[in-house]
């Protein structure tokens, strides 16, 4: 699924991606002409993000597990009042089954 979503962005511009978890790139694919940047802290990989969506005037989308979303809010807000395109794309790990 996630494969299909990053074709589709890099379909209509989006080159850059930044990742917070090294399992995501490893296990789909993905076209050729795109840059990935691992960055562990999602904090810093955000606002490194909207830098350098800043600096090219262009897109960059970032990969962010669904826990540490929380952590997004306050570059993802900075980038939204300077009108600086960031995307979000929150990997939801596979659900637990309670223990009966």
């Amino acid at each position: 699924m996630i494969d299909s979503i990053i074709s589709c962005l890099n379909a209509k511009g989006v080159v850059r991606f930044v990742n917070t978890t090294t399992q995501i790139k490893e296990k789909i694919s993905y076209p050729s002409n795109i840059e990935w940047y691992y960055i562990e802290d999602v904090r810093s990989a955000v606002f490194n993000a909207y830098g350098m969506s800043k600096i090219s005037h262009s897109p960059v989308a970032i990969i962010v597990e669904e826990a540490y979303l929380p952590n997004t809010y306050t570059a993802l807000t900075e980038a939204w009042l300077q009108r600086v395109q960031v995307l979000s794309l929150i990997h939801i790990s596979e659900p637990t089954r309670p223990r009966l």
